[in-house]
């Protein structure tokens, strides 16, 4: 697919780099270690590209990304490293939609399992979901039992919008990283984004993941380590929500009925 919706996360723009998705990373990876990026007013930059990291830098990319205020920026491969960008600049952006909309729908009519479109269905399902630049949590108005501070908030957001669920939350004992997982959890469930997920925890805190998503975020997992779900040779593939213990799931009887399974979301404690 040429045409795709990425996106260009312009939070350290003036330190002088920008973050990319690993999706136009990894198009790059076996063609150097840079990228050549055409606006749509034909200016062209070449920028360098740390891979590991995923953000690009160079001379001039604080100029080139200005007439810019979307972050999520519809592009055309056209070249081995080559990408030209589609989106129109701020002072023309009045068919912007449009051709957002149209191509939407056309990627979705044609959609297969098998090619790379799962992934810009996903940035596609974004915009409509989210809307435009908004990034209110849908989740926080649900959430009235748990006293909601910013920092875990703001840490949301970024899961979500930076990092696209795939994140390590490494905050010191006690200032919730439980409840920042249950919320990122609770809003991609909310925004149509997860439906199948596993909770993975030691033994001795699946009491506890157990009671704080049911009576806080109201969502109903069922423990690997119940007597019906054990009796059941195809539990796992049977139930959407399940919490188990890391051990349990490293057993051989499990483990396999696991990795045959497409999770959506997969939380580790």
């Amino acid at each position: 697919m040429n045409r795709f919706v990425t996106k260009f996360d312009k939070e350290f723009l003036e330190i002088g780099y920008v973050t990319i998705n690993p999706y136009l990373s990894g198009l790059c990876a076996n063609f150097g270690g840079k990228i050549s990026l055409t606006r749509a007013d034909d200016v062209s930059r070449e920028f360098k590209i740390n891979h590991n990291e995923n953000y690009i830098e160079g001379r001039g990319i604080a100029g080139f990304f200005k007439p810019y205020s979307d972050a999520l920026l519809l592009v055309e491969r056209t070249g081995d490293a080559e990408f030209k960008i589609l989106s129109t600049l701020d002072e023309k952006k009045s068919d912007k939609n449009a051709d957002r909309s149209s191509l939407i729908l056309s990627d979705m009519s044609e959609l297969k399992s098998t090619d790379e479109k799962w992934f810009n269905l996903y940035e596609y399902a974004k915009l409509l979901i989210g809307g435009s630049g908004d990034d209110t949590l849908q989740c926080l108005p649900q959430l009235n039992q748990i006293e909601k501070y910013q920092y875990q908030i703001n840490t949301v957001k970024k899961v979500l919008a930076q990092f696209r669920g795939r994140v390590l939350l490494c905050d010191e004992v006690g200032l919730g990283k439980t409840i920042e997982a249950c919320m990122a959890m609770t809003e991609y469930i909310m925004r149509g984004l997860a439906r199948k997920i596993l909770i993975l925890t030691p033994a001795s805190l699946v009491d506890q993941w157990y009671f704080e998503t049911k009576t806080l975020f109201n969502q109903d997992f069922v423990r690997a380590d119940d007597v019906d779900f054990k009796k059941d040779k195809n539990s796992w593939g049977k139930y959407n929500k399940v919490i188990a213990s890391i051990s349990s799931a490293k057993l051989s009887k499990n483990s396999e009925s696991i990795l045959n399974q497409h999770y959506d979301l997969v939380i580790v404690d």
